[in-house]
């Protein structure tokens, strides 16, 4: 009896710690499940965000992150394609809503698509040399052969832009590692893959995503060569999935096919074409766009992939797109904490890599970097145009290295693989509609780097009512190229009419000569100039309408030039900025050759300033003979569009002149020159001024002009269709290409 109790304690005993485990795992298990629970339900799922491709319609996509912030929404990831891998990439880098709006604002789109280097990084002789032939377009030739460029647009001041702003320099390890983690789409032009850009340079990143084909050339990234991510993933969803995105929120930029009457061109035809095999892929990828995501479709119609000119207006629709899921954003928001933004690095080496046939102190010369301090990527950017502004290279670019542990600069210049020379072919008309119309076609050769120091050699030929054949050699003797020595010959035959005091033509002399020079000069980085030469040619004029006397007689010239100035307008046919004067004396002796001994003393002036659209232009010039009586030829002229507008071209000639001008142009249109657009004109002038046959009776008395015109900025030079009146009842309307203002 005792042992039946005995065991039966030891069963219940058993029993009751047995049941106590498991009531208490069981209760463990229940707390940890809802501890698990309320943590995921308090937990924000990852959020990515997706950015389309679209040219300058991306800019919309700095929009809709400025209403993500102001929903209190920054996303754990940031995907992009094209414009989409520029605006999100500048985003993951560190920059808020805010800041990107002031970018866009700044950003001076015109100078991004440009071949050509800001005005203010050419020296004042490359300056000269564009306002004398006005045509931009060049042909590059190599081995004697022309060859055809990689883009239409080089990339170099886009490339500089980009890295000037991104805030991450140099090579990132894994773009995970920037302020936002990122992702850029681009495509394999050799298998039509769409490549994920994960590590590397970041504005080498999103410069390859947005290679728009035959616009800029493909880059080449870890042995392959890149154009624009659109073409094969325009809006990359699945990335941003694969990158763990719980919830993408999609920003769509969505424009209407073109109807079949709209398709009224090749061109038409062939961007429907892009545009259907990249919607193809965008469809695929929208798709799979769930319950749980946001597609914020931007309606963006009435503007175009080049409406770069109005990326000001392009942040509100993709403002407006935003606000329309206000409520879904405030499921998602949370508190913003600062981003964290690497600062930039302090260099403590530099070294150049330079393929070209220019020695590398002619890079060296200019690199303005401090070593021991931060990287000021400003001042680098400027140093860089002026490298490019050579002309020799095709890209000038950079690398924040690492080599011993040490931080290091690294400049890579970059020749043109298409060949040093260059050639540009140039038309100017000039027409009255009452007689009088003068017209040539031109073409000149610059052949480049013909020396360590960047020696340059430069011939111009012209057909047509002026005949022409001039050829220069410019020979620096230091790497900034601020001392050099030019040499020069000018052959021409004109005509020259004769004009009596109410505008009627007495006659026409033709005259012919050639000329050679020889100068020493100094530039300085600031844009002055100083030159001194000597000139030495002979040639004749002949009569070949009219009875004036002499009908004949002979050209000599044996004269000092002296010319000095500076040349900051900022651009050479339509400035909107900027000043630029020049002053030139000349002393012509008998003992150098010349016909006569005289003295002459001109100086021009021209400063612009601009208000939105409007521009001011002022001018003014004169000249004078100081000593002697100048040689017929060496006569002053005025006459023509902003010099006594209605008068004939060149119809006044004097021992003396002087001519003031206020010009007012307004911009009819928003067209950027650089995007195959062509700013479009209309202003009108207002002109006094005069030429005196003797410079004793010089400023006596003045004449009275203006006119009203419309103009259009070509790649081929200014044009002008204006309507002049002088006093006197004096009336002319001109058409003009190729002239300069």
């Amino acid at each position: 009896m005792i042992v039946r109790q005995a065991r039966a304690q030891r069963i219940v005993s058993a029993f009751s710690a047995s049941s106590f485990f498991v009531l208490a795992a069981g209760v463990l298990s229940a707390a940890l499940f809802i501890a698990s629970e309320a943590s995921a339900s308090n937990e924000r799922p990852k959020i990515g965000l997706v950015l389309s491709g679209g040219g300058a319609l991306g800019v919309a996509h700095v929009g809709v992150i400025q209403e993500l912030e102001r929903a209190g929404i920054r996303p754990d990831i940031v995907v992009g394609a094209s414009m989409g891998a520029v605006v999100g990439g500048l985003y993951a880098s560190g920059y808020t809503g805010a800041e990107l709006e002031t970018v866009v604002r700044d950003m001076n789109w015109d100078q991004i698509f440009s071949d050509n280097p800001p005005r203010d990084g050419l020296s004042f002789r490359q300056k000269r040399d564009e306002s004398k032939f006005p045509v931009k377009p060049k042909l590059r030739v190599r081995d004697g052969a022309v060859q055809l460029p990689a883009g239409l647009v080089s990339d170099q001041n886009l490339v500089l832009a980009l890295r000037g702003l991104v805030r991450s320099q140099g090579n990132v390890a894994s773009f995970d590692d920037l302020a936002i983690p990122y992702r850029a789409v681009a495509t394999d032009i050799e298998t039509g893959e769409a490549v994920i850009l994960d590590r590397g340079n970041l504005a080498s990143a999103m410069r390859a995503s947005m290679s728009v084909p035959g616009v800029f050339a493909a880059v080449e990234r870890d042995g392959r060569l890149l154009v624009d991510g659109g073409m094969a993933n325009n809006i990359p969803v699945d990335v941003a999935r694969k990158m763990g995105a719980d919830i993408v929120i999609v920003v769509a930029l969505r424009t209407k096919l073109k109807s079949k009457q709209e398709l009224s061109s090749a061109v038409d035809v062939l961007g429907q074409t892009v545009s259907l095999l990249i919607l193809k892929n965008e469809n695929e990828q929208l798709a799979t766009v769930g319950d749980r995501d946001v597609l914020v479709e931007v309606d963006v119609q009435g503007y175009s992939a080049s409406d770069f000119a109005r990326c000001k207006e392009l942040l509100e629709p993709g403002r407006v797109a935003a606000r329309k899921h206000t409520t879904r954003f405030a499921a998602l928001a949370r508190p913003l904490a600062p981003l964290a933004v690497a600062p930039a690095p302090a260099i403590d080496f530099v070294k150049v890599v330079n393929d070209s046939p220019l020695d590398d102190e002619v890079i060296r010369a200019r690199l303005t970097v401090e070593t021991g301090k931060p990287l000021n990527t400003e001042a680098l950017n400027k140093d860089l145009t002026s490298i490019y502004a050579l002309g020799t290279f095709r890209n000038v670019d950079y690398d924040v290295v690492k080599e011993g542990g040490r931080t290091g600069l690294a400049v890579k210049a970059e020749k043109r693989p298409e060949g040093l020379g260059a050639i540009r072919l140039g038309l100017s008309l000039s027409n009255d509609f009452d007689g009088e119309a003068a017209y040539s076609i031109s073409a000149d050769y610059t052949a480049s780097a013909l020396s360590p120091y960047g020696a340059e050699a430069r011939f111009e030929g012209v057909l047509g009512d002026r005949m022409r054949l001039f050829a220069e050699y410019f020979h620096p003797f230091d790497p900034l190229q601020q001392f050099f020595l030019i040499a020069r010959a000018d052959a021409q035959a004109r005509d020259v009419r004769v004009y009596d005091d109410s505008g009627f033509a007495l006659g026409e002399y033709r005259a012919r000569y050639i000329v050679a020079g020889l100068d020493l000069g100094y530039q300085a980085d600031s844009g002055t100039a100083l030159r001194v030469g000597i000139e030495r040619g002979t040639g004749d004029v002949e009569l070949t309408e009219g009875t004036l006397f002499p009908n004949k007689f002979d050209i000599d010239v044996g004269q000092i030039v002296v010319s000095a100035g500076f040349d900051r307008l900022d651009n050479a046919f339509f400035p909107r900025e900027g000043a630029r004067f020049l002053a030139s004396y000349s002393n012509a002796l008998t003992e150098l050759g010349s016909t006569s001994d005289y003295e002459l003393l001109e100086g021009r002036a021209v400063g612009a300033v601009s208000f939105g659209k409007s521009t001011v232009i002022a001018a003014a010039r004169a000249g004078t003979a100081l000593v002697g009586s100048p040689t017929p030829e060496s006569l002053y002229r005025l006459g023509g569009q902003f010099a006594l507008s209605g008068l004939y071209e060149d119809e006044l000639a004097g021992e003396a002149y002087a001519l003031g001008a206020v010009v007012y142009r307004y911009q009819l249109n928003n067209a950027e020159p650089q995007l195959l657009g062509v700013p479009v004109y209309a202003g009108f002038s207002l002109e006094t001024g005069n030429t005196w046959a003797d410079a004793g009776e010089a400023f006596d008395d003045w004449r009275l002009s203006g006119s009203i015109f419309v103009a259009a900025d070509t790649g081929f030079g200014p044009i002008y269709l204006a309507y002049g009146h002088a006093d006197g009842g004096r009336n002319a309307v001109t058409l003009s290409i190729g002239r300069t203002f």
